[in-house]
């Protein structure tokens, strides 16, 4: 839809563009149109001139001089008058090319008797033919006079015709572009706003598809996927890799014994009290499933990601939640798994996850509450 508007923006543009840059070109054309081709005055122009050589050629002529191209004269004059009167003539110009149609006729068996003659003509023949011929070429300059001050006219009308088609042509492309961008301006705020809310709902989506909807914490599904790019990172980077993996003791038995709504309020308080400890913008911390949450860290010392583990786990007398059904102690506590590695080329996900685990399930079988490391 937008490059649709663009380019019909642009194609009228371009339209009004031409139609300027063409405007003198197109008023030559209608020059040409009325006082070129199309209007025949060089025709009677011509007769004119073939008159006027019969004069010339009359005084000239001595026997036996060359009769024959003196006769040419009338078939000329004929043929060229005929070219002219057989165009297209208004009802006006019909009626007084009618009217020298009548002198043409009878001057033309008049040529054709003086041109035959092998004779010079006598003083007083020559003197009627040349008043036959000057009273000719009045009535066709009469006629090429109005037939020029007709093209006048004619391309005056035309020129006003073509002004007012340019002026609206111009008008109609204005219309056409303001109607554009009017109609341009609130579609691409509609496209604008729609794409900001599909982008938002994008990215509600992405978050939804990599995040616990009950802690807010990455899921198991991002860890699968993350973690061997941030292996790969530590690789390249050289940097240590921390895993710990955290459980919730007995937290069957809390639920159990508390409800599953109660539960799940403990699930949240223990995600928000692990993300306490862990607070640098590249700290990664999951909800692996259940009651059990992963920190993944990247370019910290053994000494200090073990401390805060053990400040973690020991911490949570803190929160002070009540568990009952507790063989540890009378509230909630944390068991963790603790792994380090200060050289990343040798881990996977797979491996790094499952030692790991393993180190998690020992804390949970020496008693719980406890962090077990390497």
């Amino acid at each position: 839809m937008i490059v649709l508007l663009i380019i019909m923006l642009i194609g009228f543009t371009f339209l009004a563009w031409m139609l300027l840059h063409n405007q003198k070109n197109m008023q030559h054309q209608l020059d040409t149109l009325y006082f070129g081709t199309f209007v025949p005055v060089s025709n009677l122009k011509e007769i004119v001139i073939e008159l006027k050589n019969s004069i010339i050629a009359l005084n000239d002529v001595t026997p036996p001089r060359d009769i024959a191209h003196l006769k040419n004269f009338s078939a000329n004059i004929k043929n060229v008058w005929e070219s002219y009167a057989y165009s297209y003539k208004s009802n006006e110009e019909k009626k007084y090319v009618a009217h020298v149609q009548g002198y043409m006729d009878q001057l033309y068996p008049y040529l054709d008797a003086t041109f035959i003659k092998s004779k010079p003509l006598a003083l007083q023949e020559k003197q009627t033919y040349q008043d036959s011929i000057a009273l000719i070429i009045q009535k066709i300059t009469q006629l090429i006079n109005y037939e020029t001050a007709q093209a006048v006219v004619e391309r005056k009308e035309s020129l006003e015709a073509y002004n007012r088609t340019k002026n609206f042509f111009l008008l109609a492309i204005g219309l056409l572009i303001v109607g554009g961008l009017a109609l341009f301006i609130p579609i691409m705020h509609s496209i604008s706003r729609y794409e900001a809310q599909l982008q938002a709902l994008a990215t509600q989506l992405h978050h939804a598809s990599i995040t616990d909807g009950l802690t807010g914490l990455f899921n198991r599904r991002y860890f699968d996927r993350i973690c061997d790019r941030e292996l790969s990172r530590a690789k390249r980077e050289g940097l240590s890799v921390t895993f710990m993996m955290i459980d919730i003791d007995y937290f069957k038995p809390y639920n159990d014994h508390y409800g599953h709504p109660a539960g799940d309020e403990v699930i949240k308080s223990v995600a928000t009290y692990i993300q306490s400890h862990f607070k640098r913008p590249h700290d990664l911390i999951f909800r692996l499933g259940g009651e059990e949450f992963g920190v993944l860290l990247l370019g910290t010392p053994k000494e200090a990601a073990f401390s805060i583990a053990q400040s973690c786990v020991q911490g949570m007398q803190t929160l002070n939640i009540t568990h009952e059904a507790s063989k540890v102690a009378d509230h909630v506590t944390l068991s963790m798994g603790f792994s380090h590695s200060s050289d990343a080329s040798t881990l996977t996900a797979t491996t790094l996850y499952h030692d790991t685990d393993a180190r998690l399930y020992n804390a949970k079988e020496s008693g719980r509450n406890r962090v077990v490391e390497d």
